[in-house]
């Protein structure tokens, strides 16, 4: 040790006056460890900074591609939607016609519940109701048929939307996020039929 850290002296004058301490070789061993210490514990809280920075950064690059396939996926939804009122609100000519308008309105319907599949528990929830025969039945026991399976499917879709939300809330509590963070600006929740 002494090879490394020899004996050395440090020289204080004051005016005549003249100190003298000696640096031994445990003593400079010593700070020399200590300075060792500090140093790798400053890079290790730096190295330990810079990651969190990198891996928030990261974690925020994720949370907007989620939202914005999100965002995509209500105004693909939304466009559904709109064709499909747009569809229901066409009105035609003759009884037999217009019971047709609505049948094929509620396909419009069932075709938007579609986007439920793969979810557990919808497929038997928002299965529709089969058709009427036209040739055994009149177009208003048809019309009103469809209206009743409509009644029904847009009950059990948003009971499945609910539950879905109330899932989604519980996920991001869970996770230690706020979910209203994620809740759309305008008020509304996270529920609806279009969850």
């Amino acid at each position: 040790m002494g090879r490394w850290f020899p004996t050395r002296y440090l020289y204080l004058r004051n005016g005549d006056e003249v100190r003298a301490w000696a640096l031994t070789p445990g003593r400079q061993a010593l700070g020399a460890a200590a300075a060792v210490l500090i140093g790798g514990w400053f890079l290790v809280a730096s190295g330990g900074f810079t990651f969190d920075l990198i891996m928030q950064s990261q974690a925020d690059r994720t949370v907007a591609r989620a939202r914005a396939a999100s965002e995509r996926l209500n105004a693909d939804l939304q466009a559904r939607l709109d064709s499909a009122v747009v569809r229901m609100t066409a009105t035609t000519g003759s009884l037999d016609e217009m019971a047709q308008m609505v049948e094929r309105r509620h396909a419009a319907l069932t075709q938007v519940m579609g986007m439920f599949r793969g979810v557990d528990g919808t497929q038997a929830a928002l299965t529709p109701a089969p058709s009427l025969d036209p040739g055994e039945h009149t177009p208003v026991q048809r019309m009103l048929a469809v209206r009743m399976d409509q009644e029904r499917l847009i009950d059990r879709a948003e009971s499945v939307a609910q539950t879905r939300a109330e899932r989604l809330r519980l996920a991001f509590r869970l996770a230690g996020l706020n979910p209203s963070a994620y809740a759309p600006r305008n008020g509304a929740g996270l529920g609806g039929p279009l969850v």
